[in-house]
């Protein structure tokens, strides 16, 4: 079983989007959009453990103060994702805390090569480093919230820690520390750091330009042993999928597709597939063909316009967004209603304030449908309203409190908003309904970072990597973790 994960503090309150917290997630958005001039508006927030919505327990969170982190300039940031994923059980044989060969193999043996050779002696020769290498050689896993030995025998967690450097720290005379921190002061601690971050960027495993060619194209697994199968692969998917067996219900997907490269179903699920996993690139291309195969499938429209979001592609996720309601049997009417010049629709702002305006009125005239506060939800984010994007995305975990995806979206919501303690109990709740969804465990690492527990968010990244082990920005997102250990320990880590 999942260990459940503690909430620290979580009595304060407000995917993915840019926050008004300087944290390791700072996101860039693509157009200038309004922020709210004040704080985000008390809301009350339907607990973990809500199942009807006429049984909530609720618990108030109220505004908090941003947490500002004082240290030297972090490589470049990433943006943090508001996700629309398929809904599916626990899976994969083992829990989604575990972490096995299964990861990245290259990519950890380069990081490992590249931190040995930054020539940071502290850094190289820290037990961090030896950590991921036996990781990868399969010496030690992450399980239940344990680390466990090759032979399954638990671990010391705390003995990863270089507590030989911490003695030898300790033991130093104070006038020598003070004169170590002063020429490292001068000197730049980072320097040779950023050295590493370059290098890593040069080698191409941290890049995250392949945007064009891989919309352009999706590359299937090689090996797939549904393409021979008598069964229809769709049904088998969504077999495979109710068992929480994601793994084979993705290469079924894949078999769908390939046998019929007009599923619009067929890609619209193995879209949300990749989206679950935090790969919104590869979920794009398969929702855009999808969409191409059938223009009506609403909910292929809706998830094409949560990860073109996530991809701050803002412009066009907002004409997905409006697509979707005039394509939509229940909203079309407000579309067609709309005087909207069609030329003034090619500005940015006045189609944000457009799409805005006609899924509060969609909102307003069928208050049970969850979907239409999904939309809602994102296009606040895109307009940075965070209070009411969070107000929405509760409003929609109250009409389908079994889907994680929403759980999980109010979370990066709250998160973006600067109010990480507040994410935690809303991620938490993504992970007791899906256990192996990936993209929540990244995002809970992420906000466990932004709390300066970094140790926690190292442990949920390698876990994310697990489930996902092509997620290649994960590693990027790892590596900015354990330079802030490095730093908030002042030049020791592991």
């Amino acid at each position: 079983p999942m260990a459940e994960i503690t909430t620290q503090g979580a009595a304060n309150w407000a995917q993915e989007f840019d926050g008004r917290q300087v944290n390791q997630m700072r996101p860039a958005m693509m157009h200038p959009v309004r922020s709210e001039s004040a704080a985000p508006p008390t809301v009350a927030f339907a607990g973990p453990a809500m199942q009807q919505p006429q049984q909530h327990q609720q618990a108030v969170f109220h505004p908090m103060p941003p947490q500002l982190y004082h240290q030297a300039p972090l490589p470049p940031p990433v943006q943090l994702p508001l996700q629309q994923q398929a809904v599916t059980s626990p899976s994969d044989a083992t829990t989604a805390a575990t972490v096995d060969k299964n990861v990245d193999v290259d990519a950890a043996k380069r990081m490992v090569e590249t931190m040995r050779s930054s020539g940071n002696a502290k850094f190289a020769n820290s037990q961090f480093v030896d950590f991921v290498d036996q990781i990868v050689k399969g010496d030690l896993q992450l399980a239940d919230d344990k680390v466990l030995d090759s032979t399954g025998e638990p671990v010391n967690w705390e003995a990863l820690y270089d507590e030989a450097a911490a003695a030898m720290a300790h033991a130093e005379e104070i006038t020598e520390e003070q004169e170590q921190m002063n020429r490292e002061e001068n000197a730049g601690i980072f320097g040779p750091m950023d050295d590493v971050w370059q290098q890593m960027q040069q080698e191409g495993w941290l890049q995250q330009d392949g945007w064009t060619s891989a919309r352009d194209t999706y590359e299937f697994n090689t090996e797939n042993p549904y393409l021979e199968s008598s069964e229809s692969p769709l049904q088998l998917a969504m077999r495979l999928l109710a068992e929480g067996k994601d793994k084979e219900a993705m290469l079924a997907l894949e078999a769908e597709v390939q046998q019929h490269p007009d599923s619009s179903e067929g890609w619209r699920l193995l879209g949300l597939m990749h989206a679950a996993n935090d790969m919104d690139v590869e979920a794009i291309t398969c929702l855009e063909r999808g969409h191409d195969a059938d223009p009506y499938n609403t909910d292929s429209l809706l998830a094409l316009g949560v990860s073109l979001t996530n991809e701050l592609d803002s412009y066009r996720a907002l004409k997905i967004l409006r697509e979707w309601l005039q394509n939509h049997e229940a909203y079309h009417g407000l579309v067609e209603a709309n005087t909207a010049n069609p030329q003034m629709l090619l500005d940015y702002d006045f189609l944000k304030k457009d799409v805005v305006s006609l899924l509060e009125r969609a909102a307003d005239s069928r208050p049970q449908d969850a979907d239409v506060f999904v939309a809602l939800g994102v296009a606040y984010n895109i307009d940075r309203s965070y209070g009411r994007a969070a107000e929405s995305f509760i409003t929609a975990a109250t009409l389908r409190p079994e889907d994680p995806t929403l759980w999980n979206k109010l979370g990066a919501t709250l998160a973006n908003s600067g109010l990480s303690e507040a994410s935690l109990v809303a991620y938490n709740q993504a992970l007791k309904l899906k256990p192996n969804y990936a993209r929540a465990w990244s995002n809970l690492a992420i906000a466990h970072c932004n709390l300066n527990q970094h140790q926690d968010g190292i442990r949920f990244y390698l876990a994310a990597l697990k489930l996902s082990p092509k997620a290649e920005h994960l590693w990027t997102l790892l590596f900015n973790a354990v330079r802030r250990r490095f730093d908030s320990r002042q030049g020791r880590i592991f």
